[in-house]
């Protein structure tokens, strides 16, 4: 066993080398044996709560997402302690490799407003990246962008995640007042701490194009005067996403896009440079962000809430009240208290609640009309790990485990979820 590896089990994945390494956690580039695909596997760099809650934060976060230009996650694991996640292993040069060994600025450009294009779409999905630049961008094979690097992204509603001892509910992980994303693409709002909006990203996609024609990134904000040979449509649209004030800039990334691909097009601009195109713009976006998945959670409920379940540890029965997820099952007076987040089930299991050495730990689960699956961690050691796979029973679950359900209270500490 390397270094390198982290203890990786080596029957399922073959480590070849380190892509990367950040702030937060490494990048290296493996085999799936097992699936007999090349991953990409991002490791934390230590045992830290706070750095095993940002990398699961992470994968939750892109889990919640489905898009060809952002990478998938495969699994989220634990290994010696440390969280990390698989994710598809992307062949490619970053964006700012490719500026620096090509001057087609208006290729570049291309590139992007199909990144603003992708972001829409994710905007749309409640969630910003907060650090875009050249850097977090890949270029693939086939020409297309992919964005990576999500570590300090931000959903902009609550999601609850299976890192760390309890899961959490935290609309964003970094301390107020703590400037966040990178010198020359951070836009004011974040240099001051704030948390930052969907507008935050307008601002650095403006910053990557005042990069790729200038060739070096902004300073503070963008300087005018390194645009003078820039043509007229391109000094707005740079102006005006990188407006101090956000409600200055483009209302959105869609707008954004639009108004850098009908510059590079030749057409002419509309009365206000920050209007949108209603009518072309609604149709084009119709079909933009279909590969975000619709919400799972209506029907998750109803396949929770119906029959019972069986499986290794013996019958499961749950009872839900809006995304509120109550379980209990046989074995060990089990019981299991969650949440429906973006169409799974993250929550807190614990057996044996009444003994002096109980039994608890984490779990996220999967529901469809005939299978519950998914996978659990003891709190106690974070590498005593396994899956959870139930099947469904149609009829109604035994009436001990439905009293249970009916009058179990949680008594494994900490608070319910």
């Amino acid at each position: 066993m390397t270094a390198v590896d982290h203890a990786f089990d080596e029957a399922r994945f073959h480590v070849h080398h380190e892509i990367a390494r950040g702030g937060m956690g490494r990048v290296l580039a493996a085999t799936d044996r097992l699936l007999g695909r090349r991953v990409a596997i991002k490791v934390a760099l230590s045992t830290d709560p706070s750095t095993q809650n940002r990398l699961g934060r992470e994968a939750a976060i892109l889990s919640s997402l489905s898009h060809p230009s952002v990478p998938p996650i495969h699994e989220l694991g634990w290994t010696r302690g440390r969280a990390y996640f698989v994710t598809r292993l992307i062949d490619g040069e970053t964006f700012e490799a490719r500026l620096r060994r090509d001057d087609d600025w208006r290729a570049a450009m291309a590139i992007v407003a199909a990144v603003a294009e992708v972001m829409d779409c994710v905007h749309r999905s409640g969630v910003i990246h907060r650090d875009l630049k050249p850097n977090n961008v890949l270029i693939d094979d086939a020409g297309n962008p992919v964005i990576i690097d999500w570590g300090i992204a931000r959903r902009l509603r609550p999601l609850a995640f299976d890192v760390g001892r309890e899961a959490l509910h935290d609309l964003d992980l970094t301390s107020p007042g703590t400037a966040i994303g990178t010198p020359g693409y951070w836009p004011p709002e974040q240099r001051r701490g704030e948390s930052g909006t969907p507008l935050s990203d307008v601002y650095s996609l403006g910053a990557m194009a005042f990069r790729v024609f200038v060739g070096w990134p902004a300073r503070d904000g963008v300087t005018t005067t390194a645009l003078d040979t820039a043509p007229s449509w391109l000094r707005d649209l740079v102006t005006t996403a990188m407006a101090a004030n956000p409600q200055e800039r483009f209302p959105s990334a869609a707008a954004f896009a639009a108004a850098l691909r009908r510059g590079l097009s030749g057409q002419p601009a509309p009365r206000s440079r920050v209007q949108p195109i209603v009518f072309v713009l609604a149709l084009a976006l119709a079909f933009a962000c279909h590969d975000i998945p619709p919400d799972r959670g209506p029907a998750v409920a109803a396949a929770l809430s119906s029959g019972h379940w069986r499986g290794h540890y013996g019958d499961m029965a749950f009872a839900v009240s809006g995304d509120h997820v109550r379980g209990v099952y046989t074995y060990e007076r089990g019981m299991f208290r969650g949440r429906i987040i973006d169409g799974q089930v993250v929550g807190r299991w614990c057996e044996a609640p009444y003994a002096s050495k109980r039994d608890t730990g984490d779990a996220t689960l999967v529901a469809d009309a005939t299978d519950v699956t998914g996978h659990y961690r003891y709190a106690g050691d974070s590498d005593w790990a396994g899956p959870w796979d139930l099947r469904h029973v149609p009829s109604p679950p035994p009436r001990a485990l439905a009293a249970r359900l009916a009058t179990d209270t949680w008594h494994c500490g900490g608070s319910e979820l």
